[in-house]
């Protein structure tokens, strides 16, 4: 079994999905066919000692063992409480291979299967993704309509304490639809009390609405995930605001998700012949008795060209990006940055410009293993590997405060090693350009908030519509 992910939401992404988890997941592991022969197979002196990469990675996944690894899975399995042997052993070898491939996940085929089936439908939790870094459990994106929005969980928020514990990873963010938590929340420093209860969280990929502002009616589409179709359903209510002054496309939070569909959107928006993004493969120094095969460091980038009609370059059009835009909205953004086609507004971008597989093992088909395969780059030639995107014009989410200093950790931090930023070299000269006369009156406008009727709150989406209204001043 092989499918392919690109930040694919509950697989490939440093993130977690709040209190969504997995049923039968005790029992995918048990069926999984993974036993302590495997992991002894793996983490055994010889093989740990084959080369220097290898041993460190060994050594800190199993930190417990202080050097007898082959005796240290036993061990775990011993003492990890409420954990079958089965998934304690899984344990020890996703942490393992995380030390090789940050993105890395080790698990049971048929939790990989339900994990990608579940990543579209509606599920009983607070309406969050969240992610743990060391610095702690971080909110990365709050779903509209979610219990989550109704509390004021807002992105970037630090979860410190769930009724009056320590977060820890959010495990215990979980239950039937009417549990009720208490979360304390630290936002820009201050401590806050949050009450939240489990609800059945509908997913909304795609929300539209015609904003009125300053005498100008603008077509908004918020986009927050790349699952199947969600391409043709941003095109669709775009059209269906054509009779407006312009279009905003909201991809903040979005943490990505299926690469067909954003190059399908890219390509929309650009319209014509165009190269929309470039892959090149890779390898990563995975354990070898997973029997993976990955392509060589040398390939070449290949790029994926579109071909549209060009129906959607009627409006003037402006991007929303901010620091949890990753993979997929950051193909996006690159592309239509790089051809001048739209202004992008708000922060640098997450920098995930990777790629992920999930393979089941040849000789052990119930097991999974999802890992890195390959970088993405954008039009102009630069990897968004690290880098992200830097919009045109910088905005901060509220008002008056300069780039939010939230605590998360972005690709840069997560996977320093494995995969260094790759130069840049421009294949072709970038249109951008027909920014810079503009960002000076944008500037101007967000610093009198008085003038902001509607979304003075929204910073970000303010710079959007200021945006709109410089363009025709200048």
């Amino acid at each position: 079994m092989r499918f392919w992910l690109a930040l694919t939401l509950l697989i490939a992404i440093p993130l977690s999905p709040g209190t969504l988890r997995i049923p039968d997941e005790a029992r995918f592991w048990a069926e999984s066919g993974l036993d302590e022969a495997f992991v002894r197979r793996l983490i055994n002196d010889q093989v740990c000692a084959s080369t220097p990469l290898y041993s460190q990675a060994c050594a800190a996944a199993l930190p417990e063992a202080g050097g007898n690894y082959a005796s240290a899975v036993a061990r775990i399995a011993a003492q990890a409480r409420n954990l079958a042997p089965e998934a304690a052993y899984g344990r020890v070898v996703d942490r393992l291979v995380k030390e090789f491939d940050p993105h890395a996940r080790f698990l049971p085929t048929a939790q990989a299967d339900s994990e990608h089936s579940l990543a579209e439908t509606d599920y009983a939790g607070i309406g969050i993704l969240n992610s743990t870094t060391g610095a702690g459990l971080f909110v990365r994106q709050v779903f509209s309509g979610s219990p989550a929005e109704a509390a004021d969980l807002r992105p970037g928020d630090r979860i410190v304490g769930i009724d009056g514990l320590a977060a820890g990873d959010g495990a215990r963010l979980a239950g039937p639809v009417g549990s009720r938590f208490r979360l304390d929340i630290e936002r820009n420093g201050r401590l806050l009390e949050k009450k939240i209860q489990i609800a059945t969280v509908v997913r909304r990929f795609v929300e539209a609405r015609v904003l009125q502002e300053h005498g100008r009616r603008t077509g908004y589409v918020r986009l927050t995930r790349f699952v199947h179709g969600v391409c043709e359903m941003v095109r669709a209510r775009l059209l269906e605001m054509r009779a407006t002054d312009g279009w905003i496309l909201d991809l903040r939070g979005n943490p990505g998700g299926l690469m067909d569909e954003a190059k399908c959107l890219a390509g929309h928006l650009i319209g014509g012949v165009a190269r929309v993004v470039g892959e090149r493969a890779l390898r990563l120094p995975l354990p070898a008795p997973l029997g993976l095969q990955v392509a060589g460091d040398d390939a070449e980038i290949e790029w994926e060209m579109s071909w549209n009609g060009g129906e959607l370059r009627s409006k003037p059009l402006v991007v929303l990006i901010d620091q949890n835009s990753a993979s997929s909205a950051e193909i996006v953004a690159a592309a239509v940055q790089d051809y001048g086609r739209a202004l992008i507004v708000g922060e640098r971008s997450f920098g995930k410009g990777s790629a992920q597989v999930a393979e089941a093992l040849a000789d052990r088909p119930g097991l999974t293993v999802v890992h890195t395969v390959s970088t993405f780059y954008r039009p102009s030639g630069p990897g968004l590997q690290r880098r992200g995107v830097t919009p045109d014009i910088e905005a901060a989410a509220a008002p008056g405060a300069g780039t939010l200093e939230r605590r998360v950790a972005r690709e840069g931090e997560i996977f320093r090693r494995a995969l260094p930023a790759q130069p840049a070299s421009l294949v072709f000269e970038v249109a951008r350009g027909f920014a810079r006369p503009i960002r000076a009156c944008i500037a101007r406008r967000l610093r009198d908030p008085a003038r902001w009727r509607n979304s003075s709150a929204d910073n970000q989406l303010n710079g959007a519509i200021a945006a709109f209204l410089c363009q025709s001043e200048t």
